[in-house]
């Protein structure tokens, strides 16, 4: 079995390198978004079972709200996204889980500008408390919201003492004092958001998911008939730049020419952005952007990262840009600059 294993794991390993990819330079098999994948049944092994522990869950959930740590979002969406029969099991025999799971993910969609589905996992996990307390207590309430605030936190607070160790109260009470707000009125001489967009004849229909922003357009490959395709956008500036240092040239450059006249937020985009980044991770920045929620001062929007690696290039740039610091051995971050 273990042969097999190193076997499967080598011919797995051989065959991870992107789809036309080329060896780094020097190298032979080198590759700087280099990704394994295995799956143990391919060697004959069992699958591996996804396991949630409810007290590790707990604990979890308990330290976001009560130590300020980091809040377990992926268990908590996974468990408020499960079939309804797979729900009312686990509101039968663990429902501390079932609620703070799905009150957390409904204060997630909140701070995310998500308002409609932030609304509807808060309502249908209250629609859970009713049903606790209508089994347990044989109190029948209605908790549709939204209702005054004063008779749902009094329905919570008989709940939680069915929930001994679950933070329902706090969790609760976290979501009534975050709020969801429309976009306001775009003002292209006052923006919330700017959209810097670096394009060589990729289809821009995408950015009609952003009336609200202004948009910078850098053509690397002639303006064509962009203008005639954004004619609509309420705020867009297009310039023309040679095609050159991929997407980097047009971002630099845009900060160059209107340093000082920047929005109070700015998303730097290539024009297919989704080919790497995760278009909920985007719409979730700009939805908090939004909501007047985001408070995070610098978020890569790409998923895969490099290896750590160093050149000439990346030295001589950290010694210009920041010239009393010591320049790093190697340098990491996440592929393709968005």
């Amino acid at each position: 079995m273990r042969l097999a294993l190193l076997l499967a794991l080598r011919i797995l390993a051989a065959g991870e390198a992107p789809p036309g990819a080329v060896p780094s330079s020097g190298t032979e098999a080198w590759y700087a978004d280099y990704e394994l994948r295995f799956r143990p049944e391919d060697a004959g092994a069992p699958a591996v079972l996804w396991r949630l522990p409810a007290w590790q869950f707990q604990e979890d959930i308990g330290n976001f709200y009560h130590q300020n740590g980091r809040p377990p979002l992926s268990p908590a969406f996974f468990v408020s996204s499960m079939q309804p029969p797979s729900q009312l099991q686990i509101l039968q025999e663990c429902p501390g889980l079932l609620l703070s799971s799905t009150i957390l993910a409904a204060q997630a969609r909140q701070s995310a500008g998500d308002c409609a589905q932030a609304h509807g996992l808060f309502q249908q996990a209250l629609a859970w408390i009713a049903q606790l307390m209508s089994s347990r207590l044989g109190a029948r309430i209605d908790l549709t919201w939204p209702m005054e605030e004063a008779v749902l936190l009094d329905a919570v607070a008989q709940a939680s003492s069915l929930l001994p160790g679950w933070p329902i109260e706090a969790a609760v009470a976290r979501f009534l004092q975050g709020s969801c707000q429309a976009a306001g009125q775009l003002s292209c001489h006052d923006a919330k958001l700017d959209l810097v967009v670096a394009v060589c004849n990729e289809d821009l229909s995408w950015l009609q998911a952003f009336p609200d922003a202004r948009l910078w357009i850098y053509a690397k490959c002639g303006l064509q008939d962009l203008r005639l395709k954004l004619a609509a956008a309420p705020c867009v500036v297009f310039q023309e730049l040679p095609n050159l240092a991929m997407e980097s040239l047009a971002y630099a450059t845009h900060m160059d020419r209107n340093y000082g006249g920047f929005a109070d937020f700015t998303l730097f985009l290539q024009g297919k952005p989704f080919e790497h980044a995760p278009h909920i991770l985007v719409e979730d920045a700009v939805g908090a952007i939004r909501a007047g929620l985001y408070a995070v001062p610098f978020l890569h929007l790409n998923s895969r990262r490099f290896l750590a690696g160093s050149s000439f290039c990346l030295r001589d740039l950290f010694q210009r840009l920041f010239p009393e610091s010591t320049v790093p051995e190697v340098f990491a971050s996440y592929c393709c600059s968005q």
